[in-house]
């Protein structure tokens, strides 16, 4: 390759979510950073080396919101927003019709970067590679390498401190930055889910594709964290990166002179901030940067702001005394609060109410801190989730007394059809990635997992997942208890023992979780239930990404009033379900 790719493809996703934390709307990449979209930052960055157009891979429920806010300012790229569904290697083929058969950048729309890429590109086409990946080192200090060894009674064998000559993993992990030639396309199914990370890489190698590392060595950021939200503006109002052909519309010491802001006579401002237009400070406030204030917020009288993101509408009572906070998107904090390193964000429930955070920073305070709100936020509280246990035992302990002769049916069948074990057990990711076993009536031959390494090409689903509609590995019993879903009754025994609810997502491996982290990270914030969302809604389709979709409604959703219609909707498929293959019927 010797032109320059002139298309780069970003990935924006949807809702911006930091486990289960929504501060904005709209996507990641849009989240103001010292009151520019951080996609601003990725266009400058990409137009320094040829980059004529960007196109945006979006979900569909934020695609309106993304266009409406593409509006706001005059880009110096063109843009070109698209829904796509089918993974980071799969949005590609998606999007295949606008690269032209040209090479093309791929980027990660939550990376800030304050970077010249020419060195990388000019890399490229020197090693005529079909994929570069820009890297970034990890560092880890000696004493982070310390890991303790337990044996199977979870008793400490030994203490490990590995020497930096002896780690065999490798110090680098990607930056969120690719650089691809046409070709590799061509790995890509079409129509079907496909990961960049898990699936795309390993069949270039398998191939023959060459594909090599690029060491970035300047500023880049990931926005993965809330943390690495706040520094990241932080850094901009603190001149701590200089980002490359940045222009200076907006003088980080103030705010746009177009339209300023409407400041009382005696507010008190200390660089560095920006305001954006429409924000209304309020008497004897006193503004302490690095601070960045966006537009339509309302500061009221008499308040302290220091070191704080203030995105878009949000409203500041009176006499609030705020210190390196985030405050969300139409957030409202009342008047006379005192807060200190927190997040709040506006409540979805439509009561006007206010989400609450406490941000935890890696500083020199607590070294350890940062790793404590990295768990998914779910909306289930200390109340729902009593409840819900109490009800997975009761429920769990009837149902095992009405169906127990019904098992002893179920299993003398089982017998009696085929040889093997009359229970199907597999090792399941629970709750925060506790594994455990799972128990399910078995319905197919003792040799199934053999059986499957020759079936494999016969899939009819994308993703993880495998299934065949006539599939031969099932025996006649078991196809009856499938039909039922009469095999899932083993699985009140998981749920009295606590490993499962009633309803949640569906339990799986790590394994089969390993293409969508951030889908993995948010199912495994509850219990995987008997039952859940995707099976009442979505058990009949194939597609991978419509499994993602109905998991993360259900953790972003969780109430006792969704656990009730999903179970009541359940039982009520399953008797139907029961009377159609009694019948002799189709489901």
């Amino acid at each position: 390759m010797k032109m320059k790719p002139q298309t780069a493809v970003m990935l924006v996703g949807g809702t911006a979510n930091f486990n289960g934390f929504s501060i904005s709307p709209c996507p990641k990449a849009l989240l103001p950073i010292a009151n520019r979209p951080l996609y601003y930052y990725l266009e400058r960055a990409l137009a320094t080396v040829g980059v004529t157009r960007i196109i945006l891979c979006i979900k569909p429920d934020v695609s309106e919101l993304v266009r409406q806010r593409l509006t706001l300012r005059i880009p110096e790229v063109d843009y070109e927003v698209r829904e796509t569904n089918l993974g980071s290697a799969g949005s590609l083929r998606e999007v295949e019709d606008c690269l032209q058969g040209e090479p093309f950048w791929l980027v990660n729309g939550e990376l800030l970067l304050g970077i010249d890429l020419a060195p990388l590109l000019s890399f490229h086409q020197e090693r005529e590679t079909q994929a570069t990946v820009a890297v970034i080192p990890v560092l880890e200090a000696a004493w982070e390498k310390e890991r303790v060894e337990l044996d199977a009674q979870k008793e400490v064998k030994v203490i490990h401190r590995i020497h930096p000559a002896q780690e065999r993993r490798s110090m680098m992990r990607p930056a969120g930055l690719y650089l691809f030639e046409p070709e590799v396309l061509d790995y890509i199914p079409r129509n079907s889910y496909f990961d960049l990370k898990e699936q795309l890489f390993p069949i270039l190698y398998e191939k023959g594709g060459a594909a090599v590392t690029w060491e970035l060595t300047g500023y880049s950021r990931t926005i993965s964290t809330l943390d690495d939200y706040f520094f990241a503006n932080l850094d901009v109002l603190l001149g701590r990166v200089d980002f490359p052909d940045l222009r200076t519309s907006l003088d980080l010491n103030g705010t746009s002179h177009q339209n300023p802001p409407q400041l009382e006579p005696s507010v008190k401002l200390y660089p560095p901030y920006a305001m954006k237009p429409g924000a209304k400070i309020g008497s004897e406030a006193m503004i302490l940067g690095p601070t960045a204030i966006g537009q339509g917020c309302e500061v009221e009288p008499n308040c302290i702001l220091n070191e704080c993101v203030i995105l878009d509408k949000a409203k500041i009572g009176r006499g609030t005394y705020l210190s390196r906070c985030i405050v969300g998107e139409g957030a409202k904090v009342r008047k006379g609060s005192i807060l200190y390193e927190t997040a709040l964000h506006q409540s979805n429930n439509g009561n006007g109410g206010t989400h609450v955070l406490h941000l935890r920073e890696p500083s020199y305070r607590d070294a350890q801190a940062a790793t404590k709100h990295l768990h998914w936020k779910t909306p289930a509280g200390p109340s729902y989730l009593k409840i819900k246990r109490l009800w997975d035992i009761c429920f769990s302990t009837l149902f095992l007394l009405i169906s127990a002769p019904f098992m002893l049916i179920i299993a003398l069948a089982i017998k009696l059809d085929s040889p093997g074990p009359v229970f199907f057990r597999q090792e399941r990711s629970g709750l925060k990635g506790r594994n455990f076993i799972m128990y399910k009536f078995r319905s197919m031959v003792s040799n199934a997992d053999d059986m499957k390494r020759e079936l494999l090409e016969l899939n009819e689903v994308d993703g993880p997942m495998f299934k065949i509609t006539q599939d031969p590995r099932i025996t006649r019993v078991g196809k009856f208890l499938r039909d039922t879903n009469l095999d899932e009754l083993p699985q009140l025994f998981n749920i009295f023992m606590g490993d499962m609810s009633l309803v949640g997502p569906r339990p799986l491996s790590f394994e089969e979780m390993r293409y969508n982290p951030r889908w993995r990270d948010a199912r495994l914030a509850v219990r995987p239930g008997m039952t859940g969302l995707w099976q009442v809604e979505a058990h009949t389709k194939l597609e991978f990404n419509e499994w993602i979709r109905q998991d993360l409604d259900y953790v972003h959703n969780v109430s006792m009033a969704l656990d009730l219609t999903i179970l009541y909707r359940t039982l009520k498929k399953t008797f139907l379900d029961l009377i159609h293959t009694l019948m002799g019927r189709r489901k």
